[in-house]
């Protein structure tokens, strides 16, 4: 399990979102997690 905070440019608490990484996951899974999180966090 990895978390990844975004940073915040408010007084607000930090959100963090944490992604499970499981056994049961496979490439394709891995792939699209890694995609969503460029396109939303810009990674």
């Amino acid at each position: 399990m990895f978390a990844y905070a975004e940073a915040q440019t408010t007084t607000a608490a930090p959100q963090a979102t944490e992604y499970l990484i499981t056994a049961q996951d496979n490439r394709t899974s891995l792939f699209e997690m890694i995609q969503s999180l460029k396109e939303n966090h810009g990674i």
